[in-house]
């Protein structure tokens, strides 16, 4: 059987499909739509902004590795996110979030460390998405 390179597979962007589970719409993914920073927020936060990002992009290899575990990583962002919803209406508010204290209200953060995925990369993708919702940012 013959492998033909004509083939191409397409490849999404990581934000594109953590927001696509959870919230069921279209992408808001920076790398697609121009990237979100935190211009004025004061020094080192483009490069947080970034981080955030980045944290994103590592939930990704988890689908094919351990589905179970991805699922409970994007369980754990969709937690995060609802809480950091509730205590961050600014973009001030959410750099200065707490992991620790955003996370111990988040029933998943057990079970995906207990997996071996590290709770506060999934703390930073949950920050990546709500960034891309508040005003101010960009």
């Amino acid at each position: 059987m013959a492998v033909h390179s004509s083939l191409s597979v397409r490849r999404w962007p990581t934000a594109a499909i953590v927001d696509r589970v959870t919230t069921g719409g279209e992408s808001a993914d920076p790398g697609v739509t121009g990237a979100t920073e935190l211009h004025g927020q004061g020094p080192g936060a483009d490069a947080m902004a970034r981080r955030w990002r980045a944290a994103e992009s590592h939930l990704y290899p988890l689908i094919v590795s351990d589905p179970d575990l991805y699922e409970l990583a994007v369980t754990l962002v969709v937690e995060a996110r609802e809480v950091l919803r509730s205590r961050c209406p600014t973009v001030a508010a959410l750099i200065a979030s707490d992991p620790a204290a955003v996370l111990a209200e988040c029933p998943a953060a057990q079970a995906v460390r207990d997996g071996g995925f590290d709770p506060v990369t999934a703390f930073d993708a949950a920050r990546a998405q709500l960034l891309r919702e508040l005003p101010g940012a960009g």
